[in-house]
């Protein structure tokens, strides 16, 4: 990645040894400034309040809120219970688990295991199957996590085109954007670091074929055209890490 854009921010969170995750959040804080400005909003006395889920929202103009209900108590010790463990896991993600702020909720209705939204923007919800199960929270905690941290790079570059068609994810998913692949293997790569570090191989095999094929699919030429420079070079370390 010599030379490019992510140089200036470390690389590619979860995946980069050297990412800056505070240069990162710097650089997002002065982005969303500019917005506050253009959209005559007030700014924070102090700018990184701009990092607090509200505000996020506030200078989001396209912001839509994804409905969903506040945690118990138990359930908002299971997040911190399942960050800790992460935590433990990988040592060198501890700013990546801890120093952005985010807001936890569950998910309103459905069956999903858990959201989160580039719109709306520094909130994660987890579904009810999810919140029963330690192993469902370790894996789905850092699952929205990944995506957050490709949201802030996301306020900085777009990393696929405007107006780009949706396609199929390896599951099977479809309608979704060459962005959301990008997330999808991003996932896939972080959660191979984690299952390694843990000693849980089993797991590890359908995430690399997962992660593959959204490579595969992102390196075709009906996706790749619509990625931005920046996009090709997260999906190329991506692919470096698989």
């Amino acid at each position: 990645m010599s030379g490019s854009e992510l140089d200036l921010i470390g690389g590619v969170p979860f995946l980069d040894a050297r990412f800056a995750p505070r240069r990162l959040m710097a650089a997002v804080v002065a982005v969303r400034q500019s917005h506050a400005a253009r959209a005559g909003l007030p700014s924070p006395a102090d700018p990184s309040h701009l990092l607090i889920p509200e505000h996020a929202c506030a200078v989001r103009f396209d912001a839509s809120e994804v409905p969903s209900l506040p945690l118990s108590q138990d359930e908002d010790k299971g997040v911190s219970d399942a960050l800790g463990r992460l935590e433990e896991a990988m040592p060198m993600w501890t700013p990546l688990l801890w120093s952005l702020p985010v807001r936890y909720a569950r998910i309103a209705s459905g069956t999903s295991l858990s959201a989160s939204s580039f719109w709306w923007p520094q909130h994660i919800l987890l579904g009810a199957e999810t919140l029963a199960s330690e192993l469902e929270m370790r894996e789905h905690v850092l699952h929205e996590h990944c995506h957050q941290w490709l949201y802030l790079v996301e306020e900085l570059w777009d990393i696929d085109l405007p107006g780009a068609p949706t396609f199929t994810l390896p599951s099977g998913t479809s309608g979704r954007s060459p962005r959301e692949v990008i997330g999808a293997a991003h996932v896939a790569a972080a959660l191979v670091r984690m299952y390694n570090a843990v000693g849980e191989e089993q797991q590890i095999g359908p995430l690399k074929q997962y992660g593959w094929g959204c490579i595969q699919l992102l390196e075709s030429p009906q996706v790749a055209r619509y990625l931005t420079p920046v996009g090709a070079q997260i999906t190329q370390r991506i692919k470096e890490e698989l």
